[in-house]
């Protein structure tokens, strides 16, 4: 009886310690009592510590949706190439998750192309799945595209935002008019040929066009000799 009575105390006794309080240390850094694999404190109910003690310690926390649909940094806990912080259902803002994903689809539709979805870059702001479909609606998706189409030669296309105007191919160059592409960038190489034969034109698809003065040496030919000047050998 007496041992039993022991192994009973020391059992209740062990499973009521509880774990040290973590404290949230700020953005980017793993906070007290947190580890690398667990890196950020929150409290009891899975609520962001903000700079305060909490409860336990997790991966990441969904800082993003739905505070804003234009939003680009990763959520906190995660990177660059798996951006948002997502769980076993939708979460709401700075709240714990359970993983990393690429993106989420976030928006019913995509009647302003400024917007993007959670995770997604303006170049490439809507989040589908492997087969280029879209997940149903706050649910994980594997990559970002744009839904764009070439529809002028100068001007704004079709599903691009006023920041990212021209939808263009993976490789960059146009898709051509009425053919869909998949990112949007700054410029093409189309849309950046300024017609001057004395320039070399470029582009940036993160910041522009470049014409780029060709030295006046390369529009020079060698003089023709004439004939009498020629030598016979």
């Amino acid at each position: 009886m007496l041992f039993s009575s022991i192994v009973a105390f020391l059992f209740f006794a062990t499973s009521t310690v509880a774990q040290p309080p973590c404290t949230d240390k700020g953005k980017g850094v793993i906070d007290d009592c947190c580890t690398e694999d667990l890196p950020i404190c929150v409290h009891w109910n899975g609520a962001a510590a903000h700079g305060v003690t909490g409860h336990h310690c997790a991966l990441c926390i969904n800082s993003q949706f739905p505070l804003s649909t234009r939003q680009t940094a990763p959520d906190e806990g995660c990177d660059e190439e798996f951006r948002v912080c997502v769980g076993d259902r939708p979460l709401a803002a700075s709240v714990e998750g359970k993983d990393c994903a690429v993106c989420v689809n976030s928006l019913q539709s995509f009647s302003d192309p400024n917007d993007m979805d959670d995770g997604c870059p303006p170049q490439a702001p809507v989040c589908v799945n492997d087969s280029g479909a879209d997940p149903p609606i706050r649910t994980r998706g594997t990559q970002c595209v744009a839904k764009c189409v070439d529809t002028s030669l100068t001007g704004s296309d079709q599903g691009c935002s006023r920041k990212y105007p021209i939808c263009v191919l993976a490789d960059g160059s146009d898709p051509c008019i009425g053919v869909p592409g998949v990112k949007c960038a700054k410029c093409s190489p189309a849309s950046c040929n300024d017609g001057d034969p004395c320039t070399d034109d470029f582009c940036d698809p993160d910041t522009g066009c470049y014409h780029v003065p060709i030295p006046p040496t390369r529009h020079l030919r060698a003089p023709e000799a004439r004939p009498d000047q020629e030598t016979e050998e």
